[in-house]
């Protein structure tokens, strides 16, 4: 009898000690989550982040490039206003 309630109080020390790693764990992967979770949010403003500039870089280029059509065009356009073009004598 006296082993059976040394048995029980053994098991109840280890199922004690269970139940504490099993906090600690619940725990540490709480810890995890919540720096995941933060990764996550900091992806999520850098992807942003770089969607801005990318649209803001895209649409200087767009204008950068109409800018210079605009030019050349200009350019075109004051050439034949004063008589010829720069391809008058090509043919």
């Amino acid at each position: 009898m006296k082993n059976y309630f040394k048995s029980i109080l053994d098991l109840s020390a280890r199922m004690a000690e269970l139940a504490a790693e099993v906090r600690l764990m619940r725990q540490a992967n709480l810890e995890q989550f919540r720096a995941l979770t933060r990764v996550y949010e900091v992806l999520s403003e850098t992807l942003e982040a770089t969607k801005t500039h990318s649209n803001k870089l895209t649409e200087y280029l767009l204008f950068d490039q109409r800018s210079k059509i605009e030019s050349k065009m200009k350019k075109e356009e004051e050439e034949q206003a004063r008589g010829g073009t720069k391809y008058d004598g090509l043919f």
